[in-house]
């Protein structure tokens, strides 16, 4: 089983993690010219060399850094001189700071990483939404060297998973707590929302009133089985999953408290957990 947890880039956080199957960590800086999965307000200020740091002491521990680059949407910047431009000078940070992949969800991204930064894995993220053979197919055939498979649509669909596990050779993913609203219609609106709210120079300026969570969060709270009904894995249901081929796993949420994201890595881990579900799943 490999790990891949999210990182809240605080000096405790790395220590917290030792004795456990932790592969690769994953973040990004709270802005910059491409943007990613979380508005900047929500994620703690980080600078450039705090981020060169936290890369390297988790090198010397022996796991990887997987930088995002995953909006769901750039404005169409990507097509233009002036979008990438920028998208090089990210990306000779992103090597300059040691990371060993990026997370992409737009297709033009990946041939461009592909292509000019061979030395980087490529993961495609959940917001590129592959919940089907066919998708997972197209981004094999891209190059792409991981797929994560779009969560909620997938993770209680075990006929689905088998098929699309049998039908690629690529590694798969799986988002292990993350606790959406099962085919949430929401879901598609929500992921450039956020997108655009980390992109430096937007007009949002990396805030946003967050009209999905919050709507998703009054569902809940209306009918709490929905909490139950999302499409999170039990720790104790992991061995059900690898028997199937998925051995890699993805733990949220980057802006958890150290101690949070600790417990839900041990939970994980040890594939057992006793406590409040909320403690593995809540953002």
């Amino acid at each position: 089983m490999k790990l891949s947890v999210a990182t809240n880039f605080q000096p405790d956080f790395l220590d917290a993690m030792e004795g456990y199957p932790v592969t690769e960590l994953f973040g990004k800086l709270p802005s910059d010219s491409i943007g990613g999965g979380r508005a900047s307000f929500m994620l703690s200020p980080l600078t450039v060399g705090q981020l060169k740091d936290h890369v390297r002491s988790a090198a010397e521990k022996g796991i990887g850094f997987n930088y995002l680059i995953n909006p769901a949407c750039m404005d169409n910047r990507e097509y233009t001189r002036q979008g990438q431009a920028d998208l090089e000078r990210l990306l000779g940070l992103v090597e300059e700071c040691g990371a060993t992949a990026v997370t992409v969800s737009l297709p033009f991204l990946m041939s461009i990483i592909k292509k000019r930064h061979p030395g980087l894995k490529v993961r495609i993220g959940v917001y590129a939404r592959v919940d089907s053979v066919a998708k997972a197919k197209f981004w094999e055939e891209l190059g792409a060297d991981c797929i994560t498979l779009e969560s909620i649509s997938v993770n209680r669909d075990f006929a689905l998973l088998k098929a699309i596990r049998n039908a690629v050779q690529l590694e798969l993913q799986l988002i292990a707590n993350s606790n959406c609203l099962m085919f949430c219609p929401l879901s598609g609106q929500h992921m450039v929302n956020l997108s655009h709210a980390s992109q430096k120079g937007h007009a949002s300026r990396g805030f946003m009133i967050d009209y999905c969570a919050l709507r998703c969060s009054a569902e809940k709270l209306i009918d709490p089985s929905n909490y139950l009904r999302s499409e999170f894995i039990r720790p104790e249901d992991l061995d059900t999953y690898m028997e199937m081929g998925f051995t890699s796993f993805k733990i949220r949420e980057r802006g958890a408290p150290t101690s949070v994201m600790a417990k839900r890595v041990r939970a994980y881990s040890e594939g057992r957990f006793e406590g409040n579900l909320l403690e593995l799943i809540q953002p």
